[in-house]
């Protein structure tokens, strides 16, 4: 069945693709069969494989590249986080340096005393350590109370 297809396609598109054909191709007709053209193929179940096989890598690929490049995102958003809070902190420990009477460096000075409790950390900033303070081992993983938000937000009514 799938011969007599072929052979009623090479007949009926003769005129179409026969200029195109190379002339061995033609000295080499026997009448009975014509060599199909360069650019038909025969789709065959393997080869359907083989295309899905590669469209699969392909997305596999895809899914790399975006993975990484999310990955590559995230991370340079934690770096600008940390460096913006590196430059926020230096500003302040500076000004708090060079102007230690100001109302910002009193300030500065209360709240890291009232909220930095680890003995180390307090220690960087110059600050005795909290005797019988419950908190002295730190409620967070940065080392400030949970009431932090409640109390600023106090303190700036």
């Amino acid at each position: 069945m799938f011969n007599l297809r072929v052979q009623l396609f090479h007949v009926l598109l003769q005129p179409a693709y026969a200029s195109a054909l190379p002339l061995a191709s033609h000295a080499a007709y026997n009448g009975l069969r014509k060599p199909l053209p360069a650019t038909v193929t025969k789709d065959t179940p393997a080869m359907s494989s083989e295309k899905l096989t590669k469209l699969k890598q392909q997305q596999e690929q895809l899914a790399r590249k975006i993975r990484l490049e999310k990955q590559r995102i995230s991370s340079q958003t934690r770096k600008d986080d940390t460096r913006r809070k590196i430059i926020a902190g230096a500003l302040a420990l500076n000004h708090r340096e060079k102007n230690p009477t100001s109302d910002f460096a009193r300030k500065l000075d209360a709240l890291l005393d009232e909220y930095v409790f680890k003995p180390h950390e307090r220690a960087l900033f110059g600050l005795p350590t909290q005797e019988g303070n419950d908190n002295a081992a730190g409620d967070t993983a940065n080392g400030l109370s949970e009431e932090y938000g409640q109390r600023a937000s106090d303190n700036m009514t």
